[in-house]
């Protein structure tokens, strides 16, 4: 330490020259120029450069600056895809091209049924009773033809035997009423045919074309059958007749003065309620019949 300061010392006495001995300033070619007025540059040090401060031993260094705010940047949601649809694995291993694993995964993605599922059922036990007897189909009730007289074309309660239209179907009987034209019962099979007066006439006549044609024989009920009747052609014939009025050949003729009817006229006698009491127990007993034999026919099939 002696050492370094002995040579300082003599640096200093043997220094510079002092002020009197300096030479004097030679001019210069600006002359007399402030150097003052020309202001030094500026260095401007980016913001990340620290400039380096000396250390004194035995001083307290300066906190470093504190670095500028970074700014903040903006962060943007991610945008939301929807997954892509993958079509079933049946298509991807129809597609041509389609790997042998996308194939085997579809397979072991289908559904398998169950063994219990594809099992056939037992056949059913048959039954040991005898069988039952089909029931018959159902039976149209019989037709009953009803046909007026001269001069009545309107079916109505009080004249002809358009009035019996409405105890017949009581009993069972489906009913057609007509007059003496017969305009609306051409290719019906009737069971009964009832008619008065000129409509009396044109009964027998459709019961003879019945059988002709070779069905069943209908009942015929004839009232004051007028005015030339033909022989009646079915076996079973009734004809209800007043004075006055001619028989019908083949036919049971009954005297309707005798029988309850006593001195009716002829366009009142068919609806007289003695003459439509007596008709009427004839059609009763009539269907009674027929259902009795259908009876006996079908017991006849089931044995």
């Amino acid at each position: 330490m002696k050492r370094v300061i002995l040579a300082l010392a003599a640096l200093i006495g043997t220094g510079a020259p002092s002020s009197a001995q300096s030479p004097a300033p030679q001019p210069t070619p600006w002359g007399n120029f402030d150097w003052s007025q020309v202001a030094a540059p500026r260095v401007t040090l980016p913001q990340s450069v620290v400039p380096l401060q000396p250390t004194i031993p035995g001083s307290v260094a300066a906190p470093p600056a504190a670095p500028s705010p970074a700014r903040t940047p903006v962060v943007r949601a991610p945008a939301v895809q929807a997954p892509p649809v993958q079509p079933p694995a049946s298509r991807q291993a129809a597609r041509p091209g389609a790997s042998q694993s996308t194939t085997q995964s579809a397979r072991t993605a289908a559904p398998t049924t169950p063994r219990r599922a594809r099992t056939v059922a037992a056949a059913p036990v048959e039954d040991k009773d005898p069988p039952q007897p089909v029931p018959a189909a159902p039976v149209e009730p019989p037709l009953a033809i009803l046909l007026d007289g001269l001069g009545i074309y309107v079916q109505q309660d009080y004249v002809g035997v358009s009035a019996l239209a409405r105890p017949l179907q009581q009993q069972g009987y489906r009913t057609i009423v007509d007059n003496h034209f017969m305009r609306n019962v051409q290719g019906q099979v009737p069971a009964i045919i009832i008619g008065h007066s000129m409509g009396g006439q044109s009964a027998l006549r459709l019961a003879r074309q019945i059988v002709q044609a070779g069905y069943p024989a209908p009942d015929v009920i004839t009232i004051d059958a007028a005015p030339l009747p033909s022989p009646c052609a079915v076996p079973r014939c009734t004809n209800i007749f007043s004075p006055g009025f001619p028989q019908v050949v083949g036919a049971q003729n009954i005297s309707a003065w005798d029988h309850g009817a006593y001195l009716v006229s002829h366009a009142m006698l068919a609806s007289n309620p003695a003459i439509q009491r007596m008709v009427l127990q004839y059609t009763a007993s009539l269907i009674a019949q027929r259902n009795g034999a259908r009876v006996a026919a079908q017991r006849s099939s089931n044995d």
